[in-house]
């Protein structure tokens, strides 16, 4: 089902993201993970970029190689993100506050989006947002991730996607 699509990860190189990778490969489909650590995946399935989701014109970039490389983008698989500073969030510095944010929710828009504009223009693809429980069944000390993670589900239901049972 999935020989011959191009899907591209973001957090490729651990967690979730690295078991998408893993699982969409074994699956027949070409991979481009993008992450701002090594992946240790090997395969002639996937491809690695160094990138960070937050520096729009290092992502552009990128896809634009994509572009160059495969003509297309099938899917895109958004699971870049990092934890909660696990402080409430009147002790949370704004720094922490905003590299949650930064990272888990704008990394997200920018990934949509301009993939989004891509698959716009070739008519067809599918985007996926991982999200978490804790955007809708709340744990304390958890407010910047929370935050991030509610914000991420929203992204492409505000611009008319339906969600995909699961």
């Amino acid at each position: 089902m999935l020989k011959g699509s191009v899907i591209v990860v973001t957090g490729a190189g651990s967690g979730i993201g690295q078991g998408c990778v893993e699982l969409l490969c074994d699956n027949g489909a070409m991979v481009v993970g993008l992450d701002v650590q090594e992946s240790g995946t090997q395969t002639e399935r996937f491809k690695h970029f160094m990138v960070d989701v937050r520096d729009e014109v290092s992502v552009n970039n990128t896809l634009d190689i994509i572009d160059s490389q495969y003509s297309k983008i099938d899917a895109l698989v958004n699971c870049a993100g990092v934890y909660s500073c696990g402080k409430p969030f009147y002790e949370m510095s704004l720094e922490e506050w905003n590299k949650v944010l930064s990272i888990n929710l704008t990394g997200t828009f920018l990934m949509s989006k301009c993939v989004g504009q891509r698959m716009i223009k070739n008519e067809k693809g599918k985007i996926v947002n991982i999200s978490c429980i804790r955007s809708r069944i709340f744990r304390p000390n958890m407010a910047e991730y929370a935050a991030a993670k509610g914000g991420s589900r929203s992204i492409n239901f505000c611009n008319g996607a339906r969600p995909s049972p699961l």
